[in-house]
This record gives structure tokens, sequence and C-alpha cells, in this order.
């Protein structure tokens, strides 16, 4: 399912793929487009032990109450958020654990753009290895202009 984009702009993509042991979305946007993330940065380079930890906090707790807001009655079983480095870059990776299965989302910023890469596992069989490799073969333009200071988009590897 692709959602529909004006022709040739490549800063309005939203992807998803189903099958039966996970699903997997691809979303990248301008940041600004997204204003339940109004209060993230531009880029995730650079930041301080203490903005990582607020950006951890505002995002798991605006999940919670999203979670609230649509599943009344039901509990998230685990709402989790940190930093990792994934393909080469800083991201935030948002955990959570519902009653239909383990959702995992990777974020990363830069130059104002918002890419998240999505996957909800279902059944009982673990994806992590699958996610693992999907995330890590992110390659990013710029990185092979040999050297320059790491701006660019991310192309999935074939």
């Amino acid at each position: 399912i692709q959602k529909a984009a004006d022709p040739g702009d490549l800063h309005q993509l939203a992807r998803l793929h189903l099958d039966n042991q996970l699903i997997t979305g691809v979303i990248y946007k301008p940041l600004q487009d997204y204003l339940e993330y109004a209060y993230l940065p531009d880029s995730l380079t650079n930041l301080g032990p203490q903005d990582k930890e607020n950006l951890c906090r505002l995002m798991t707790e605006n999940r919670r109450a999203q979670w609230a807001r649509t599943h009344p009655g039901l509990a998230l079983k685990k709402n989790e958020t940190y930093f990792a480095e994934k393909a080469g870059r800083p991201c935030i990776v948002e955990e959570e654990v519902t009653p239909g299965g383990k959702s995992l989302g990777y974020v990363f910023l830069q130059d104002g753009m918002f890419l998240s890469l999505d996957y909800m596992q279902l059944g009982e069989k673990d994806q992590q290895d699958v996610i693992d490799h999907s995330v890590d073969s992110l390659k990013w333009t710029s990185d092979a202009s040999q050297g320059e200071d790491r701006k660019g988009t991310a192309l999935p590897s074939r």
C-alpha cells in the first residue's frame, strides 16, 4: 500500500507491506508535517544526555496517551523509547508490546526530514534478526560521496 504523493516528490513517502509474519511501514516526510512530533529537533546528532532523556520521555508519554485514547481499557504490556545507532546513524527506537504483538519503530531525523521504519511482529516467531537486517541495510546517499558531512537521504539496499 502506498499513500499517494505529488509526482516526483521524494519527500512524501508512506509505504506499508504485510505478510503473515511481519507488517512493515516506511514514512519519509518533512518533520514539520507531524504536529505530534513538533518537539523533535531537525537532527539527532550531537544531542546531550539530558536532551536524549527528555525526547525519550516525551515520546513514551505521547505513545501511552495515544494508546489510551484509541484503545480504552487495554493496557500496553511494554512501552519504551531509547536511542540506538543503526545504519551508521543515531536513531530513536520506539518499542511497544500490545495485546496484538510487538511493535518497533526506528526514527531517523536529518535536516528536518523524518524517516520512520516501522515493524509489527505477528504471531509468536521472533523477527528481530529480519528487522535488524532491514534497518541496518539503509544506505545514505551521501555515504557514496566519499566523506561528505553525512547529509542526504536514505536509500534501501537491494
